[in-house]
């Protein structure tokens, strides 16, 4: 064992002299990077090149074996990403701006405190889940109900409201269709997010038996999360509306045959009661929250702000994700969302929504939120904290 464990500690030594020169050659490699960085800079060059990384992969796999190849290139790849990263930096640095100059500086321009009162665009009704949320942001909200979440947005970017508030995933239903993408394309920026929890009841007219129903209406994401108990309705039509405060006004002008799915408040709020017969609390798990978001049209980085989210365009390449992620993992960032979508207009074309936990005033952190906005087709959203 003592001549196993001193002829491993000799080869370890070994690998530790290649591993001091490859660094000294990574250093040096870098050094030459920022020399070709301040050249494409001049020039009005593109960092990225793809056939020179194709030729230089070519090269140095010329002649070997296929397993050393594969490991060439995964090598090479990686350098890649590292000089481009690099490159990046320095033509920031050199020239100002990039995203992590504008966090800093809006982190400098926003208050320290949150408002308390402010004009807000909600989606829905009185009595809405988004109205909730907004009471929960904001002490005293100035409520304006619109009809859709774009009309949401377009409110915040006409100014006739200064915040919207719209929700972005459920924990049981997963995200909303097509809101990140729809903030992004507006422009907007996340400046707070909260985490509500949901209860759905089965409400209609005073004195309705459960026997009396024949239609319930609901939002589709509320119907989805009381699909347990609405499959025991036997001749009932379950029918989507724009919002379960909608379906509360619904059920509050028809009679014992309509009912619908909504929080608890529409009971006072509509002059409804329970449905005798069905149970209070009718979602197949009580465990259910909604993430809703504050948006702005300029961007407000409050304290405590600790998560952030973007919307990135990869390369349609091998690895490209993967890059992506490994540049995270090394500056110790954590990802808390990754998921893909469709590119509006782009037949099987994807990109991606990252959420992750980042400080404003970490430099090591601000520099890859940079990197990434630099080197890719990205959209930052807001950094922000989230109330549970």
């Amino acid at each position: 064992m003592e001549n196993g464990s001193l002829d491993l500690s000799a080869i370890r030594e070994k690998i530790n002299t290649v591993d001091d020169q490859l660094k000294k050659l990574l250093l040096e490699r870098l050094g030459i990077v920022s020399e070709v960085a301040e050249y494409k800079k001049r020039n009005g060059l593109p960092v990225r090149d793809s056939a020179r990384e194709r030729s230089i992969i070519a090269r140095m796999t010329e002649g070997e074996s296929e397993r050393d190849a594969r490991g060439i290139t995964l090598f090479f790849s990686n350098l890649f990403e590292i000089a481009k990263s690099r490159e990046v930096a320095d033509m920031a640095s050199s020239s100002g701006g990039g995203t992590s100059d504008m966090i800093k500086a809006t982190v400098e321009a926003t208050p320290r405190l949150f408002p308390k009162s402010a004009v807000v665009a909600c989606q829905g009704v009185e009595g809405a889940y988004s109205q909730l949320a907004a009471q929960k942001l904001f002490a005293r909200p100035d409520i304006r109900y619109q009809k859709s979440f774009e009309d949401v947005l377009c409110a915040v970017d006409d100014g006739s409201v200064r915040y919207g508030v719209i929700p972005i995933e459920n924990s049981l239903a997963g995200s909303v269709s097509g809101i990140f993408d729809m903030i992004g394309s507006h422009g907007d920026y996340i400046i707070r997010a909260l985490r509500l929890h949901i209860s759905h009841s089965l409400l209609s007219v005073k004195g309705t038996e459960l026997s009396d129903i024949r239609r319930i209406y609901s939002h589709p994401q509320a119907i989805s999360q009381c699909s347990a108990f609405l499959s025991t309705l036997k001749d009932v039509e379950i029918i989507p509306c724009s919002n379960t405060a909608v379906a509360a006004a619904k059920a509050a002008g028809s009679g014992h045959e309509c009912a619908a799915v909504c929080s608890p408040e529409c009971r006072e709020l509509y002059e409804l009661d329970h449905v005798a017969g069905a149970p209070k609390k009718i979602a197949d798990n009580d465990n259910n929250h909604t993430r809703f978001v504050c948006v702005s049209k300029s961007p407000e980085i409050y304290p405590g702000a600790d998560k952030m989210s973007m919307i990135v365009s990869l390369p349609h390449k091998p690895g490209s994700l993967y890059y992506l992620i490994a540049e995270f993992a090394a500056a110790g960032i954590n990802l808390t969302k990754l998921e893909s979508v469709p590119i509006p207009g782009c037949d099987f074309e994807y990109q991606f929504i990252f959420e992750f936990q980042a400080s404003v005033y970490s430099d090591a952190e601000l520099a890859v939120v940079n990197d990434i906005t630099g080197r890719y087709n990205a959209k930052f959203l807001g950094a922000y904290s989230e109330m549970i």
